[in-house]
């Protein structure tokens, strides 16, 4: 009998073949597929042009370690796959990544190895549930977005870098704010189970929030006199039923935007009374924004739709009274928003020459604020010091009648 000599194999033969095997297993991803996908490209200071972006979106893709042979990607899509396992992009050949767009996979552990560059992370629609303390330990991140995932607590997200700006969060199973990263500027948490803002006090940068569709009903035992620099509020479709609820915010300075649509705010009228007439309706409507505004004075912006000049005279004028208050006390409350008016309209009768500021009283008033965009500057003045000697009578007047209300109640 002859006998064949078996042999030798090469390592070459070896990574050979083992590519082979990788790229004819169902999902892999194969050479071919990167390259014909690839764009971008920029020129190395050795004078080598490579590609920078890679875009393999929507590929049924279940492995991807062919990846590591394409070095210097900035901005890499990965977006509708299988993946479940992304240990391949903690390679140091992916250090310079800028974007990496990870949405809608079947991805559980977003962990991945520290990437100076990075700026955008787009992790929406996975598996997420739970996060780690060095999750998201990039330093340059900016932008990261985990919408749509099972994300129950954020413990471990407050570790995120100082550079996070703005975080979506939104249709996961959260109860409250506790673990938001502080530097967060713009943060929507909508469509989850947030019943209690606990942890929301942190944030002390945020501007837009986006709380619509959850499960506030108030906001007692909360301190958000560190949200000084909020502008815009969304609490759409929650629970909120009483009005006064919304003193709680009064303490928010910047605040301009709410969106309240959705609530039971709208008093306690039958849907059949609401349903009468449009006028009834309208006149419900109209009571209620007076009513907001009154309490929130800084708003210009209820639901989308710019605070009318007649909403804030009914605030000027005392707005709708509120039971629960007696009248001396809310006479005094009168009073300082008197005051938060005049600065608010001398302010601007010092812009109206680049600006149309008609929230501030509107046409509704019989005030045309337009006029005073075409004034001179000598006019605007002589209107702002009208302005002021107005409500300074005004406020004395109201001073005298809150101390008459008062020496009444003491005999």
């Amino acid at each position: 009998m002859s006998s064949r000599k078996k042999r030798a194999t090469s390592p070459r033969s070896d990574t050979r073949a083992k590519k082979e095997e990788i790229e004819e297993t169902p999902g892999a991803l194969k050479i071919n597929q990167i390259q014909d996908h690839l764009s971008d490209r920029t020129l190395l200071g050795d004078g080598q042009l490579v590609p920078t972006r890679l875009d393999l979106s929507n590929q049924s893709l279940t492995t991807i370690s062919n990846l590591v042979q394409f070095p210097h990607l900035l901005h890499l899509d990965l977006s509708q796959n299988a993946l479940s396992d992304i240990s391949t992009l903690s390679s140091p050949v992916f250090a310079e990544l800028q974007t990496l767009n990870l949405s809608s996979n079947k991805i559980s552990n977003p962990t991945l190895s520290p990437k100076p560059g990075l700026q955008i992370l787009n992790l929406s629609c996975n598996e997420i549930s739970n996060l780690e303390p060095n999750s998201f330990s990039h330093p340059s991140l900016t932008k990261l977005l985990l919408r749509t995932n099972k994300l129950k607590t954020l413990y471990g997200l407050e570790k995120s870098p100082p550079s996070l700006a703005f975080v979506d969060l939104s249709e996961n199973q959260l109860q409250n704010c506790i673990g938001l990263p502080p530097s967060v500027i713009s943060l929507n948490l909508s469509k989850n189970k947030i019943d209690s803002l606990e942890g929301l006090s942190k944030c002390c940068q945020l501007t837009k929030l986006d709380l619509s569709q959850n499960r506030i009903v108030k906001f007692d035992g909360v301190d958000l006199t560190t949200l000084v620099s909020l502008i815009d509020l969304d609490l759409s479709s929650n629970l909120i039923s009483d009005v006064n609820s919304l003193r709680s915010l009064s303490v928010l300075p910047s605040l301009r935007k709410i969106r309240l649509g959705g609530n039971p705010i709208l008093g306690t009228q039958s849907d059949a009374v609401r349903q009468s007439t449009v006028s009834t309706k309208e006149h419900d409507l109209f009571e209620e924004r007076t009513r907001i505004v009154s309490i929130l004075p800084t708003l210009t912006h209820i639901d989308d739709q710019p605070v009318t000049g007649a909403e804030r005279v009914g605030l000027l004028s005392g707005g709708h009274e509120i039971s629960a208050i007696d009248q001396a006390t809310e006479a005094k409350q009168r009073i300082k928003r008197k005051k938060k008016l005049i600065e608010y309209e001398i302010m601007s009768q010092e812009t109206a020459q680049s600006s149309d500021l008609s929230f501030i009283l509107g046409e509704d008033a019989g005030i045309q604020l337009s006029t005073v965009v075409s004034a001179t500057i000598a006019e605007a003045e002589r209107r702002k010091e009208e302005v002021r000697k107005r409500h300074e009578r005004e406020r004395k007047e109201t001073e005298e009648q809150a101390g008459e209300d008062e020496g009444e109640q003491e005999s």
